[in-house]
Formats: C-alpha cells, sequence, structure tokens
C-alpha cells in the first residue's frame, strides 16, 4: 500500500467494502486504533477516496480470492465486513474468528519481515518521504542508505 498515502493504521482498518475494484479506488473513512478500536481517522480531510493503481488492484482481486479460500479452511465466510489485513483468533470456546491484526503485531511483523528478506531494519516507515520515495519505484536498499545517511 505504499503508493496510496495511507496511514498505517487506515490500511489496517480496511474492509472489503472499501474496496472498488470497479473504479479502482478504496474508500478511507475508518481506522484501527492502537487500543483495538475501529474508529474515524485522524481528521475529517481524512476521510476520502483514493484511486489506486491497476497493479494493486490486481493485487487486491488475488488477496480476496485467497483470503476467501483461507477464511473457508477455518469454517469462516469472506463478507464485506471483513478487514483486508487480517489475523486469525480463536474465542474462548475455541472457535476460530477473524479480526483487524493490531498496530504493534503489524509492526512487529513488518521488521521481522524486513530483516529476514535482508532489507534490514525498517522502523522509521512514518514519514510520508520513505512512502513516496519507494512507491516512485526506488530500491528499497537505496532509499533507506539514503534516509539512514549511510553510503
Amino acid at each position: 500500500m505504499l503508493d496510496t498515502d495511507m496511514r498505517r493504521a487506515e490500511a489496517l482498518g480496511m474492509t472489503w467494502s472499501d474496496v472498488s475494484v470497479e473504479n479502482r479506488s478504496i474508500l478511507i473513512e475508518q481506522q484501527f486504533a492502537a487500543d483495538r478500536s475501529v474508529r474515524s481517522p485522524k481528521s475529517k480531510k481524512s476521510v476520502r477516496r483514493i484511486s489506486i493503481s491497476e497493479t494493486l488492484t490486481s493485487y487486491l482481486e488475488f488477496w480476496k480470492k485467497e483470503q476467501a479460500r483461507e477464511m473457508e479452511a477455518f469454517g469462516l465466510e469472506q463478507v464485506k465486513g471483513t478487514p483486508l489485513v487480517h489475523s486469525f483468533e480463536r474465542t474462548k470456546d475455541r472457535h476460530p474468528q477473524v479480526n483487524f491484526m493490531d498496530l504493534n503485531g503489524f509492526s512487529r511483523w513488518f521488521r521481522n519481515f524486513s530483516v529476514e528478506n535482508g532489507f534490514g531494519k525498517f522502523e522509521g516507515v512514518r514519514t510520508y518521504h520513505y512512502v513516496k520515495e519507494l512507491s516512485t519505484g526506488k530500491r528499497f536498499r537505496s532509499v533507506m542508505s539514503i534516509k539512514s545517511g549511510s553510503n
């Protein structure tokens, strides 16, 4: 989602009802906050519809099918309110359920993913400038070396 200018909490708060493949757009009208609640974005201006690339549209179509298969394996049904980024958890009576993925869990996963795939520590992806440089097609390592001041 690097080319969308979405905040991390906005991306984690998306459901399938927010995605329009036909119009190649995403409606941002909620976020999944650190306190594990779904709420409105930071400001009124943050509620918006953004255009998405053909590449992202294709990926979202693929992911919707893949997620539906994963959920079906747990005996769950994908609905419009299903989060795009999710975690599987069990209820107290041990039944599987799909939940929004919390910010800390996502950050931990992303740090581990970055290190395991040779990108190094990628702790500072909070600025618009990182996202913009990466979305223009610059190589990940180039952006990280420029931002960290290393050669």
